[in-house]
């Protein structure tokens, strides 16, 4: 990714649109939506294929923006995250399909987990620090966020979506995992 981000770089250089003191942050930004292209890409194909892309929607709608704000483990290569990410997202899927469980407990344990969520965060990490400000921000964001899961979750028991709430609540759960991971890396270093 890097080498197509530094090729796009010298393109836009080259053509004008770009100033050669601007070319850090161009290779940056290509790099970054690259990558996140080709993950959405693949999380798309994984989730077509299993004939589930609802379910695989709804996973990276709730679970983007909870990784985004509340922050979480960090793999030290693109590759590595990108192969492990897709491994769980399509783990995470597989058991939806194939696992039925009721939704009282579904309820139950998701609840546990976005309390969870709430009481470890912040999750820092040292590629990228945050201020204050930007952790008040944060908090402030988590907090809809979890908010809006918790409704998004009532609906679904009212609708007596079983399937729906054991989707939320395995993503909470990897939430947690991730969190839990990324502080003890935090406590590490």
């Amino acid at each position: 990714m890097q080498k197509l981000a530094i090729r796009l770089t010298n393109y836009v250089v080259y053509k004008g649109v770009v100033k050669e003191e601007e070319r850090k942050v161009y290779e940056y930004g290509f790099q970054t939506g690259l990558e996140v292209s080709l993950s959405f890409l693949i999380s798309i194909v994984i989730a077509a294929l299993g004939h589930m892309l609802l379910e695989g929607l709804l996973f990276l709608a709730i679970f983007i923006p909870l990784r985004s704000y509340a922050g979480g483990m960090h793999l030290e290569h693109y590759s590595y995250c990108l192969i492990l990410s897709n491994l769980t997202y399509a783990g995470i899927l597989l058991i939806v399909k194939l696992i039925a469980v009721p939704m009282l407990f579904s309820i139950l344990l998701l609840s546990v987990f976005i309390a969870a969520v709430w009481v470890m965060y912040p999750v820092k990490h040292m590629n990228r620090p945050i201020d204050r400000g930007e952790e008040i921000y944060f908090k402030k964001q988590l907090k809809r966020f979890l908010l809006a899961d918790a409704a998004l979750a009532i609906v679904f028991l009212i609708l007596k979506s079983d399937k729906y709430l054991l989707l939320m609540m395995v993503t909470f759960f990897l939430m947690v995992i991730t969190m839990l991971v990324g502080k003890y890396k935090e406590l590490r270093e």
